[in-house]
C-alpha cells in the first residue's frame, strides 16, 4: 500500500490487488468492476461482486471518500471512457 499512497491517483481495474485501495485512504479510480460478460460465480462478475461487498451495480462503497471511485461494468476498460473519467477526476479535485 505504500506505494498506492505515494501516487496522487491510483488508476486500476478490478482485481484482487485492487480492493487494497478500497480500505485505505489512497486516491483511485478502479475500472470494469462488476464485468457482466462473467458467469455469476466468476471472479468480478456482477453476482458475486454485489455480495462481497454487500452493494448493488452501479453504487460505491459507502466508505469511500471523493477521491475514490468505482466504474461498473465492462464498457468501462475503453480507453476513451478511462480518460474521459481521469480528466473528470482532475476537474473536480485539483
Amino acid at each position: 500500500v505504500a506505494l498506492y499512497e505515494k501516487a496522487h491517483l491510483n488508476l486500476s481495474i478490478a482485481a484482487g490487488f485492487s480492493s487494497l485501495l478500497f480500505y485505505s485512504n489512497c486516491n483511485f479510480l478502479v475500472f470494469k468492476v462488476g464485468d457482466k460478460r462473467i458467469d455469476n460465480m466468476g471472479a468480478n462478475s456482477v453476482f458475486k461482486t454485489e455480495n462481497e461487498y454487500n452493494i448493488k451495480m452501479g453504487m460505491q462503497l459507502p466508505v469511500f471518500n471523493s477521491k475514490q471511485k468505482i466504474f461498473w461494468g465492462e464498457e468501462t476498460e475503453s480507453f476513451d471512457f478511462i480518460k474521459e473519467s481521469f480528466l473528470n477526476y482532475i476537474k473536480e479535485n485539483d
